[in-house]
């Protein structure tokens, strides 16, 4: 989700559509999604496989600690242009991301898009909380 957030960014022009499955970019600002990637301790199998292929393989555990700037990769769907449809789907049981806030989050934005909508815009954004 990071790299497309950059591509709607940098390349709004070639962009109709953004599906986001669990992104991880949308609320990188909260300090939990760090925390459950880098530094919490897995318990559950889950865990234990994001912790043991993701998080501490060396490449990857070197880049987030070291030269990862949340700022510079966060997707703020404010920021996504009005001509850009956006589907952000959640996951209830996410390890990563605090799903009830990004749901939360998600739906907050599709509601600003519809009253812009309303009033003469013609933007669409929908979002799914997957149990």
């Amino acid at each position: 989700s990071v790299t497309a957030g950059w591509f709607v960014r940098y390349f709004p022009t070639r962009v109709s559509h953004l599906t986001l499955i669990d992104p991880v970019t949308i609320l990188l600002s909260f300090p939990e999604v760090a925390y459950n990637f880098l530094y919490r301790p897995p318990t559950k199998f889950t865990e234990w496989v994001i912790h043991l292929v993701a998080s501490r393989e060396i490449t990857v555990s070197h880049a987030l600690r070291r030269h990862f700037w949340w700022y510079n990769n966060a997707l703020w769907l404010e920021d996504v242009p009005e001509h850009i449809g956006v589907v952000v789907g959640v996951s209830a049981n996410d390890e990563i991301i605090a799903p009830a806030a990004v749901f939360e989050y998600s739906n907050n934005c599709r509601q600003k898009r519809l009253q812009a909508r309303r009033a003469g815009g013609s933007s669409a954004m929908t979002s799914k909380h997957v149990t």
